[in-house]
């Protein structure tokens, strides 16, 4: 909380980026944790859901391959999410 407050966070700002994160962090452990196996064992039987609901015409607009491909892309999905919430931070004690 330190660190974003001296870079021109209030300390309310402070607080909501810190929980943010948190939540951010614990939601992304829980995702993983809530598998029936490991991700690597879900990954195809969930890919296969995946595809059998969106195959159905009703969400069209849905790429199948991209969900499928980007989903269980826990890492990369972590990353790119850390990244958008720290960008945001940025904005935040830019646009204050």
């Amino acid at each position: 909380m330190g660190l974003r407050t001296e870079v021109g966070l209030s300390p309310d700002k402070a607080v909501w980026t810190m929980t943010s994160l948190l939540s951010f962090v614990l939601g992304e452990t829980l995702e993983q944790q809530g598998l029936p196996e490991g991700p690597a064992e879900a990954v195809s039987p969930a890919r296969a859901a995946i595809s059998g609901a969106l195959s159905d015409g009703e969400y069209r607009h849905l790429d199948t391959s991209v969900i499928t491909q980007h989903f269980f892309d826990f890492d990369g999905r972590f990353e790119f999410g850390l990244m958008l919430l720290l960008n945001g931070i940025d904005t935040t004690v830019s646009a204050d």
